[in-house]
Parts: C-alpha cells; sequence; structure tokens
C-alpha cells in the first residue's frame, strides 16, 4: 500500500479481515499472555516501589482499551 492513498473501502476491508479472523481478541489474549509472563518475573527482584512502578505500567499496557 506504500506509494498510494488508503480509500474508505481499504480501510473497511482491513477491518472486516481483523474481525473475521479475531485478530483483534488473539493479540489481546497474546498481550495478557506475556503481560502475566513479564510480572511473573519481576517477581525474582523483591518488593518495592521499583517493582511496583514496572507492575502497573505492564498492567496499564494490557488493559488499555486503545
Amino acid at each position: 500500500m506504500e506509494g498510494r492513498r488508503v480509500s474508505d473501502a481499504d480501510l473497511s476491508h482491513a477491518t472486516t479481515l481483523l474481525h473475521d479472523t479475531n485478530a483483534i481478541a488473539d493479540t489481546v489474549a497474546r498481550a495478557r499472555h506475556y503481560g502475566q509472563r513479564a510480572i511473573d518475573a519481576l517477581s525474582g527482584i523483591g518488593s518495592g516501589p521499583a517493582r511496583a512502578a514496572l507492575v502497573e505500567a505492564v498492567e496499564f499496557a494490557i488493559s488499555r482499551a486503545y
């Protein structure tokens, strides 16, 4: 699509593909999975403000609606 304008029809087609293939739901599930892995990996650094901030950042990233 490089070098040409994207039309409303192109956007509509892409949106249909995302919906029909469950790509968004799959991506959200993968984000949650890897987010939980990241949080689990932080357990080795002990509790404290740095760990809490990192956990909060991961939770924000996987829960945002956009």
